[in-house]
C-alpha cells in the first residue's frame, strides 16, 4: 500500500514496524545532544506494543522533530518520551520541562514559518516549518497532534498513530487550528 498527498509533496507508505523500535531509534540518535546539555531522557513503553502496520518513516521524523524540539527548549531537568496503545490508536508523547509556550502561541505553533518567539531576539535557531510537517505527516497517516504547555514549566506534544492502516487524509487548511487534546472518562 503506498500513497501521495494530493500536493504531491510527501508519500505515505505503511509497512510492519515496531513503534518500540522507532522510538528506542529517536532516543539513541538525539541521546548525545541530551547528555552534552546534562538532561537526561527517559523512555516510558506501555506493555501491549507490538508490530503494526504503519509509516515508519513519517513517524521516525514526527518522533525526531519533537525530541529535537524538546533537547532545544530544555536546559535543565528531563525529556520523557512515552507510548502507549489506546484503543486503536498508539499515541505517542514527548514532555520536557524547557521554556513551555505561551497560550496564545499554542494557537499557531503548527502553522508553517511560525514559532512560539518569533522576535529577532530569539535565542533558538529555526525556520518554523518543523511542526507543521510533523502535523501533515501525522494528519496524511490518519493521526492527531496536540501541545499542552505552560511557560516555565515545560511542554507535552502528543501524536497518535492508528494502529490498521487507513487511507491519507487531508489535513484542515493552514487558517484551521490544532485539534484540542481528546478528553478521557475518568
Amino acid at each position: 500500500m503506498h500513497w501521495r498527498d494530493p500536493m504531491n509533496q510527501m508519500n505515505v507508505q505503511p509497512q510492519w514496524f515496531n513503534p518500540v523500535t522507532i522510538v528506542d531509534e529517536v532516543t539513541g540518535l538525539l541521546g548525545d545532544r541530551a547528555r552534552a546539555k546534562h538532561l537526561p531522557h527517559l523512555v516510558r513503553i506501555g506493555p501491549r506494543l507490538r508490530e503494526r502496520v504503519i509509516d515508519l518513516c513519517a513517524q521516525r521524523k514526527v518522533l525526531t522533530n519533537l525530541v529535537g524540539n524538546a533537547i532545544k527548549f530544555t536546559s535543565a531537568g528531563e525529556i520523557t518520551v512515552s507510548a502507549v496503545e489506546n484503543g486503536d490508536t498508539i499515541e505517542i508523547a514527548v514532555k520536557d520541562t524547557g521554556e513551555g509556550i505561551a497560550t496564545d502561541a499554542q494557537a499557531y505553533i503548527f502553522d508553517e514559518f511560525r514559532q512560539a518567539d518569533g522576535s529577532s531576539r530569539r535565542r533558538h535557531g529555526g525556520t518554523g516549518l518543523g511542526l507543521s510537517i510533523a502535523r501533515r505527516l501525522v494528519w496524511m497517516n490518519g493521526g492527531k497532534i496536540w501541545v499542552e504547555s505552560e511557560p516555565g514549566i515545560g511542554s507535552l506534544f502528543h501524536f497518535t498513530v492508528p494502529t490498521k492502516p487507513r487511507r491519507a487524509q487531508l489535513p484542515p487548511s493552514d487558517a484551521a487550528r490544532t485539534p484540542a487534546a481528546p478528553t478521557t472518562a475518568g
